[in-house]
């Protein structure tokens, strides 16, 4: 962002994106059955890609099955992996930097709220649209295709972990798994 005052600048930046996964959607789309858009329902919802907590491992990582919490080094012959997406969402910073989120939320099936605990944010951006009203807020929500830039300034914010997730608590699980979904962290440390 370009501004005047300051107010949209950032140190570090992080995009999240928010999606799901309809189970028996995919095995339908996968045995080229005829695809039961209206019946569709996500069970798995999921942070870059993600259900927690491999959101907040580096690197790529299978799990041989998405409804059990096992979680290893990802290898590309093994015959019952699921490959993820190489990046994780946990995301560091130092005392005092100010992080840039863009949350957007490509599931088609939810609204989401998404809350960063113990963190301050302002939203700065709708759209990818900057805001001539800017707002601090907890949580933001986000309808199908919309996207917030938020800005989390942590000058006075103690280091530790924070947990940014969303407050849909049916939504934290990943399908058949009952802890996990779209959940990371916000590691701020000590200058």
């Amino acid at each position: 962002y370009n501004d005047v005052d300051g107010s949209t600048g950032y140190d570090v930046e992080m995009p999240l994106q928010i999606t799901g996964f309809d189970p028996v959607f995919h095995d339908a789309s996968m045995n080229t059955q005829p695809l039961p858009f209206a019946d569709m329902k996500d069970t798995y919802h999921m942070f870059n890609g993600r259900g927690y907590p491999t959101t907040v491992l580096p690197g790529n990582h299978y799990d041989t099955n998405p409804g059990l919490a096992q979680v290893e080094n990802v290898s590309p012959s093994h015959p019952n992996g699921y490959n993820s997406q190489p990046l994780s969402s946990k995301q560091s910073v130092t005392q005092g930097q100010k992080l840039l989120i863009r949350i957007t939320n490509l599931s088609i099936t939810k609204f989401h709220t998404v809350t960063a605990m113990g963190l301050p944010m302002k939203v700065i951006a709708q759209g990818a649209r900057e805001l001539a009203d800017k707002y601090d807020t907890a949580s933001v929500n986000l309808g199908g295709g919309e996207s917030y830039d938020v800005v989390i300034d942590t000058l006075g914010v103690e280091p530790g972990s924070y947990f940014m997730y969303v407050t849909e608590l049916n939504d934290l699980s990943n399908d058949q798994q009952s802890f996990g979904g779209p959940m990371t962290e916000i590691v701020v440390a000590a200058q």
